[in-house]
């Protein structure tokens, strides 16, 4: 192969190849790439990891709301031994949804569960290839998403945790820093400030944790990136204020109304944030296993960095005494920083003055912002070597260094056998199937868990002649009551804010039962109609309202994107092509 191919002169080789067909190349490429990683999820049986076979209950229950038409689920019914509890009010969603898109196209619940997974998989890599294309080109681009795709925490998440919430961020997060660049250049256009929007509502909809440590690393970003413009960056500030708006019904109600569950049982026991330090040697190495998370350094699975990720950081420090720091480059370097400081001891003193970072429950979550800056720093390596450099071998040499740590590990530990007829709502009820470790989503009046009822519905005192109920969808149930005198029913459904009893029209009162949070009420002599159902609260009207507003704006942007294009396009006679370029 001759010298000049190896130091780049081959580049001019492939300059009369069409660009169409060299980026089909790199995305045929890059597409390899995902299956490779991908391929332990692209079976049906459930893969054996952490979380796993909580996933698969809980997308049960949600699929039970969508059936019902309930778009945006909140309550999931067979929970909690079959009293139910608003699961979905706190967890978020963006998983759910996509997995139930290939349920709804006929795919069993694990099947769906794995194509979410890999769905989500490729996405995150064509966005990483996205955002490093336009800093690096397409080769540059390709290593950046190689490098994401293949960073060990990257595969801990899909293969050792499963934590499918935690794993469907990656995808948004080179969006919205490619976003925040575009809307920043002159004439950027409102395209860019409604995918900013979409992206950060996307963020805080796939994860809680990942959400509290991105948000104020984005809002940043338009700062550092634009440091040398006098104007103040509105655009991207505006995209990503609109993007919590439009999330705003879910994290308002979530936040504020945390006090409402068990959540602080997040803080006790093997779950305190305390527990789950990462030495900084960690990062360094560490065995690949599918173990737990433990205190000190017996973790039973890897929080190393990657030796070609730390490799690419360390580069970018060294050539800084050489040259100046593109600002994304800079800021890259200071969002892996601030990941590894985070995930590390060296941060307790602030995790301990800080009670909301309390709640991410995992410190080692932080390592989610040196994946996505890692990976982005990898894939510039290749193009800052200096001139005469073999940088075509370099790039494809660091492509294969990549792969041959990461397709190794890009394997779960194994498969269950799973019978989806078990999961089933009425066997998630009977059995008390749970979806997390320490039930925090259960309602705070909830001090005993009360085993599963047989009816809905049950006299607890008075002469009723005649009683039926029947759940009509996981928000509302309705009930025929026939009673001598007063009578006293219990509902098998745990009281929370939002649950309301109407009696013939009218609203009626209810009270807990204590230790349960289970509900009674009373009813008048007589025959009567009842309708249970769930409904808003003020706050989380307000939050919903708030949501609205943010969507009609963004329609409001597209709108004025679109219309200056209109009159152009209808003016041009139907037969007229445009010679345009």
């Amino acid at each position: 192969m001759p010298r000049s191919f190896l130091r780049g002169g081959g580049r001019g080789r492939f300059r009369n190849v069409p660009p169409h067909f060299r980026e089909g190349v790199a995305l045929l490429l890059l597409s390899v790439g995902a299956w490779l990683c991908a391929r332990g999820i692209l079976v049906p049986r459930l893969i054996v990891a952490h979380d796993a076979l909580e996933y698969l209950p809980r997308q049960v229950e949600f699929h039970e709301n969508i059936s019902a038409g309930i778009l945006l689920p909140r309550w999931a019914p067979d929970l909690g031994n079959g009293h139910g509890y608003p699961f979905f009010l706190y967890n978020p969603p963006c998983f759910y949804y996509v997995a139930e898109g290939f349920h709804l196209s006929g795919l069993p619940f694990v099947a769906s569960i794995h194509a979410a997974a890999a769905f989500l998989l490729f996405l995150s890599a064509l966005s990483m290839y996205a955002w490093g294309r336009a800093h690096w080109g397409r080769v540059g681009g390709l290593i950046s998403a190689v490098a994401y795709l293949f960073a060990p925490y990257f595969l801990v998440v899909l293969y050792v945790r499963a934590s499918f919430s935690d794993f469907a961020v990656f995808f948004w997060l080179p969006i919205t820093f490619l976003c925040v660049e575009r809307s920043l250049r002159p004439g950027g256009g409102r395209w860019w400030i409604v995918g900013l929007a979409l992206s950060t509502a996307g963020v805080i909809l796939s994860s809680n944790p990942v959400a509290l440590f991105f948000l104020p690393v984005l809002a940043l970003y338009p700062f550092a990136y634009g440091g040398g413009r006098r104007a103040f960056p509105w655009a991207p500030l505006f995209g990503i204020g609109l993007g919590v708006a439009l999330a705003g019904w879910f994290w308002i109600p979530a936040l504020f109304g945390k006090s409402l569950i068990h959540i602080d049982r997040l803080l006790d026991g093997y779950l305190h944030y305390g527990n789950h330090f990462v030495h900084p040697v960690q990062f360094l190495r560490g065995a690949w296993g599918y173990g737990l998370s433990l205190p000190g350094r017996a973790d039973g699975f890897s929080f190393e960095v990657g030796w070609p990720q730390l490799g690419a950081m360390a580069f970018w420090l060294l050539i800084r005494f050489r040259r100046r720091w593109p600002p994304a480059v800079g800021y890259a370097l200071f969002v892996a920083a601030l990941g590894l400081f985070f995930a590390s001891t060296l941060s307790r003193p602030i995790w301990d003055r800080l009670p909301l970072l309390q709640y991410v429950e995992f410190p080692w979550r932080a390592l989610t912002l040196v994946v996505f800056a890692a990976a982005f720093l990898t894939g510039g390596c290749v193009t800052r070597l200096p001139a005469g450099a073999p940088r075509f071998l370099g790039g494809a040499l660091l492509l294969l260094l990549l792969l041959l740590i990461g397709v190794p590990r890009a394997r779960p530990q194994g498969y269950h056998s799973v019978v989806e007829a078990n999961y089933r709502p009425a066997e998630i009820a009977r059995r008390g199937i749970a979806v997390t470790t320490r039930r925090e989503y259960e309602p705070r009046r909830v001090k005993v868990l009360a085993p599963p009822s047989p009816a809905i519905l049950a006299v607890e005192r008075g002469g009723v002649s005649r009683l039926h109920s029947e759940r009509t969808s996981p928000e509302r149930i309705v009930a025929w009551v026939e009673s001598r005198s007063e009578a006293t029913l219990r509902l098998a459904l745990h009281g929370f804010p939002g649950w309301r009893i109407i009696l013939d029209g009218k609203p009626l009162s209810w009270r807990y039962i204590p230790p349960y949070g289970l509900m009674r009420f009373e009813v008048p002599p007589g025959m009567h109609r009842v309708t249970i159902r769930f409904g808003s609260t003020p706050l989380r009207a307000i939050a919903s309202l708030l949501s609205l507003l943010a969507l009609l704006v963004l329609v409001a942007l597209l709108a004025l994107e679109i219309s200056p294009h209109l009159p152009e396009a209808q003016a041009r006679p139907s037969g007229e092509r445009s010679i345009e370029r």
